[in-house]
């Protein structure tokens, strides 16, 4: 008879521990090769241990709950034959290279730009002179036109709504999200409910009986997940001296060449053409260059470890929380590819199926926070990272276009959250400046289909 060790696996420098969540086999149960015997969690991802041989589960040495170091033995299983070790292939050891090397990957963006000059499309050369709400409607398509029909959508309701449409036009979805949210305020506030007081403000008069059918206080407490989170973010707010700044980013040209190649794009590769990957692009062409090398690296105590390649974190809004799954030699990819990545892991986080390790050894995080409705924010940096990106909603704005004109654009804000101990506000401005420049000049022409 053999023993075989269960041990926890390891998932990457910044992972130190795991939680076991429940053990899916008891002591004395039989168990066989590649079946899962318990399930863990670690960095927000919950995964399963099978076992790697046919036996019997002879002892649990750490029960549910437990929080314990990575490469602990977890339990024994009995085995009747020798355990198989893996055979480690050294054949190429000689070929790899020195780990002091500073070595880039082949890069993932087109690093050339286009002409400084964005044409001045819906300029106003005088913005005294207000368009007539009949011109205004003249851009609905008949589809918005019926949507705002049926639902009895006013002028004055219709003027509130932002279009979030090629250059700003209202399309169906504006229509049916407003639609959701005057339906979700209508059912959670009675009509009878609401009075207008002298100043004109509503109020809202709940009776004695309707507050004491209400649960005044719940306690909850938080998930594994949660207070993971939690702890990172306190680390984060306490022990970082952070700084964001922001700036606003015209993304009149993407949009257009978006609109243009999305459908093409997505019946080719069956992927969507994203602005997640468009912006990753620009994120990653900056960092590649000398200058900004000290915002793609990992910063413990008083080390300074400057990373020549990217592996970028991209935050994903899911039922269990924020996770963030990290796309590994982000620049060493084609866009198809960057593009394959990002999809596949945003995807598999959201159904909490991504594989151990999946979540780890970021050096640069980027966050959109534009599909929640956020115009921008201020993200937080995940340690030991020493910056993050986040970008808002795509808003129609009016901006100077030269010095007698302005005009409508789509704008997008991007956020840059740094660590003031590594990056002064100077550098970072550049930093910030040189991807904006990235995303409003990229030769769109050089993307590979």
């Amino acid at each position: 008879m053999f023993e075989e060790q269960i041990q926890m696996p390891r998932m990457g420098t910044s992972v130190h521990e795991s939680t076991i969540l429940s053990w899916k086999k008891s002591e004395g149960d039989k168990v066989r090769k590649g079946e899962p015997i318990l399930s863990a969690e670690s960095d927000k991802i919950e995964f399963e241990i099978e076992s790697t041989v046919d036996g019997v589960l002879k002892t649990i040495l750490k029960e549910s709950n437990s929080v314990v170091p990575v490469g602990s033995i977890l339990g024994i299983i009995v085995t009747e034959n020798r355990p198989e070790k893996p055979e480690i292939d050294d054949s190429n050891q000689e070929n790899l290279p020195n780990s002091n090397e500073q070595i880039w990957a082949a890069p993932v963006a087109p690093l050339d730009l286009e002409s400084e000059e964005i044409p001045s499309t819906n300029s106003i050369k005088n913005p005294s002179k207000k368009s007539s709400k009949t011109s205004y409607l003249n851009f609905l398509s008949p589809k918005v036109r019926k949507l705002i029909a049926q639902h009895k959508i006013s002028d004055a309701k219709l003027s509130e709504i932002v279009g979030t449409g090629f250059n700003g036009r209202i399309s169906s979805k504006d229509i049916l999200d407003f639609v959701n949210q005057r339906n979700k305020i209508q059912n959670s506030v009675k009509y009878e409910d609401l009075y207008v007081s002298e100043n004109n403000l509503v109020n809202i008069n709940f009776s004695p009986i309707e507050i004491d059918s209400l649960k005044k206080e719940s306690h909850e407490e938080l998930s594994v997940t949660r207070k993971k989170i939690a702890k990172n973010l306190l680390i984060s707010s306490t022990t970082i001296p952070q700084v964001t700044l922001f700036l606003d980013i015209d993304m009149s040209r993407i949009i257009s060449w978006r609109e243009s190649n999305k459908k093409g794009f997505k019946s080719r590769h069956n992927l969507n053409l994203s602005y997640t990957t468009i912006i990753s692009i620009g994120i990653i062409s900056a960092i590649r260059m000398p200058i900004y090398k000290t915002f793609n690296a990992i910063f413990r105590e008083t080390k300074l470890e400057i990373k020549r390649y990217i592996n970028l974190g991209i935050a994903t809004d899911t039922k269990n929380g924020l996770i963030v799954p990290v796309i590994k030699d982000a620049d060493s990819l084609s866009f198809i590819e960057l593009s394959q990545k990002i999809e596949d892991v945003t995807k598999r986080a959201k159904t909490n199926s991504l594989d151990p390790g999946e979540t780890n050894d970021a050096t640069i995080t980027f966050t959109n926070f534009g599909h929640t409705g956020a115009s921008s924010g201020n993200p937080l940096i995940n340690p030991p990272q020493v910056s993050i990106i986040g970008t808002g909603k795509i808003n129609s704005k009016v901006i100077p276009i030269n010095q007698t004109e302005i005009g409508i654009r789509p704008i997008m804000n991007l956020a840059l959250t740094f660590d003031h101990r590594i990056n002064d506000g100077a550098i970072a401005g550049k930093f910030a400046t040189t991807i904006k420049n990235n995303i409003e000049r990229m030769n769109l022409k050089q993307l590979e289909f």
